[in-house]
């Protein structure tokens, strides 16, 4: 008489110590100061969330955080082109399935016309934004690693879209970060191309206002995509001075900061050559 209530209580609770293990261990990927320690740690832990899954192919959670871990190694971690592709793919895979399983009005979004696509991101709420979020930054990194297929290039509009809901339904979400890959929607394509680095440079400024200057990244993406795009070295050389001057330690964002001082000194070091 009990054994059906007893193994959906068991089933909430496994779901639940599973998602808490895949939330711990991205809390402690992206608050680590350490890129050294997170590079050498992050495959194993992938392996561990890859696990998760195959364990509970349906969790939404569980997806979302796979993908987001998946796509920060491949942005952040993995220098060769081939997986780099294979990471980014699969994150784009696994936050697809993820926003699937949590809403199925998103199951065809990659497949159905770009009208109803923008209706059903229109309908989405604040309680899918994680979602939408993930989707749109890991389908970003994807089109970025594809940036030579004329294919993954058409399929920009959309991530685009996405994130520009994100900001519609919190403008201060993930303290700013959504303005980040904004700022790079605008300045992906030099001006001559139809690129905004105008627009770019107000997305990154928006980024860092909300931040009050934490997101580091927000500066070292400016310096590479906007000052750079208009041969500004004097603004790019500010920006990466406070960059590589500032402490990286923020929270959630500490990982990402440290990244930033990583491409800031590439840019210190080639701003010579490029200028």
């Amino acid at each position: 008489m009990f054994g059906v209530p007893l193994l959906v209580s068991c089933s909430a609770i496994m779901s639940g110590v599973t998602n808490s293990i895949a939330e711990d261990l991205s809390a402690a990927v992206l608050g680590s100061p350490d890129f050294g320690v997170v590079a050498e740690g992050l495959p194993a832990y992938l392996l561990l969330v890859d696990a998760l899954v195959e364990g509970d192919p349906d969790d939404a959670a569980l997806l979302n955080t796979a993908a987001m871990l998946n796509s920060s190694y491949a942005s952040g971690f993995v220098a060769e082109q081939s997986r780099r592709e294979y990471f980014a793919t699969k994150a784009k895979h696994l936050a697809l399935r993820a926003i699937c399983r949590h809403r199925t009005t998103f199951c065809d979004v990659v497949d159905t016309s770009f009208r109803q696509f923008t209706a059903t991101v229109d309908d989405a709420s604040i309680r899918d934004i994680e979602y939408l979020y993930i989707l749109a930054s890991s389908w970003s990194g994807w089109i970025q690693v594809h940036s030579s297929d004329y294919e993954a290039i058409a399929e920009l509009p959309r991530a685009k879209y996405l994130m520009e809901r994100v900001i519609q339904l919190d403008s201060a979400y993930a303290k700013g970060s959504p303005y980040i890959y904004m700022g790079v929607f605008a300045t992906f394509l030099p001006a001559a191309l139809g690129g905004e680095p105008e627009v770019g440079r107000e997305q990154f400024e928006r980024a860092i206002e909300i931040s009050d200057g934490q997101n580091l990244y927000a500066k070292s993406m400016m310096a590479e995509m906007y000052a750079r795009a208009i041969f500004d070295r004097k603004l790019h050389d500010r920006l990466v001075t406070e960059v590589l001057e500032e402490d990286p330690d923020a929270g959630e964002l500490t990982l990402q900061n440290v990244v930033a001082q990583k491409l800031a000194l590439q840019l210190k070091e080639s701003a010579d050559d490029y200028f």
